[in-house]
């Protein structure tokens, strides 16, 4: 038996025969072929120069198995410093599951060509997944033109299982800025309101080592304050951001102020190199 298409081209006692895949209802085999596969599975045909039982370390490539960072900030009650810390998630969907494996996590724009995928009918798999929080123990380093963290023991990462381990040390007490940004735009489109008077609200912080994550991997972080009237967290913006090398600064554009607008006026108008230059005053 053998697919082609939408058709599958079945073996009978009077040859071949093509049946349509809409008009099959179910298949039955009268035995099982010793080369049937029936899950997902990798197969190597290996070669010794010796004899009996013998060790071998095979290393290959898979998809559908990923993993992303998340990070949390919680500011102080007057935004001059904020704990923060991290979350790395693992999806595997890759059809196979990893008992008690060694986990590199590689961070940077490393290139990977995609092959293009196709959904039959417009016909999309549900899979279930389940979410496992482990506490984590990843250390960090330089690897080639990117970083890599590997986590300090082993982690069983089953199929089709979203897990999440701690990425980072939380890091209290990191002193950061809150500034007020104001960039005229024109854009506007109904129910936006007026953009060219919002002002951004941005909390910025330095990667520093002494608060234990030199360089933090692209992800999104979450920045929440408490309310002092009932200790509880409030959800106040998020951002994403890239990777970041040590010691450099770091912007969270978290949403725009409610209670300042911005006033643009131009001062300043005249030609230059055959162009119009217009210098506003904010």
């Amino acid at each position: 038996m053998a697919a082609a298409g939408q058709d599958l081209i079945v073996k009978s006692d009077d040859g071949l025969e093509v049946i349509g895949r809409a008009g099959i209802e179910e298949i039955a085999l009268k035995e099982m072929p010793d080369d049937l596969v029936t899950r997902p599975t990798l197969v190597w045909l290996v070669r010794s120069e010796k004899s009996g039982e013998q060790l071998s370390e095979i290393t290959y490539t898979t998809a559908a198995i990923s993993w992303k960072a998340d990070y949390t900030a919680v500011l102080n009650a007057d935004d001059t410093a904020l704990d923060f810390s991290g979350w790395v998630t693992i999806d595997n969907h890759s059809g196979a599951g990893y008992k008690n494996a060694t986990l590199k996590l590689i961070a940077g724009d490393v290139r990977r060509i995609q092959p293009q995928l196709w959904v039959e009918d417009g016909f999309e798999e549900d899979i279930p997944h389940s979410m496992v929080l482990e506490e984590g123990g990843f250390e960090e380093k330089s690897f080639m033109e990117y970083h890599m963290y590997t986590l300090g023991r082993k982690s069983t990462i089953n199929n089709n299982q979203i897990k999440q381990i701690e990425f980072i040390e939380p890091a209290e007490g990191v002193k950061a800025n809150k500034i007020f940004v104001y960039e005229r735009s024109d854009y506007w489109y109904p129910g936006s309101g007026d953009q060219s008077k919002k002002v951004m609200v941005k909390i910025e912080l330095r990667t520093r080592k002494k608060i234990k994550w030199d360089s933090p991997a692209k992800g999104k972080v979450r920045v929440f304050k408490k309310d002092t009237a009932d200790n509880s967290l409030q959800f106040v913006g998020e951002d994403e951001i890239d990777h970041t090398p040590k010691d450099e600064k770091l912007s969270l554009y978290i949403g725009d102020a409610f209670d300042i607008v911005a006033e643009h006026t131009l001062v300043e108008s005249k030609e230059q190199f055959g162009k119009h230059y217009e210098k506003p005053q904010d």
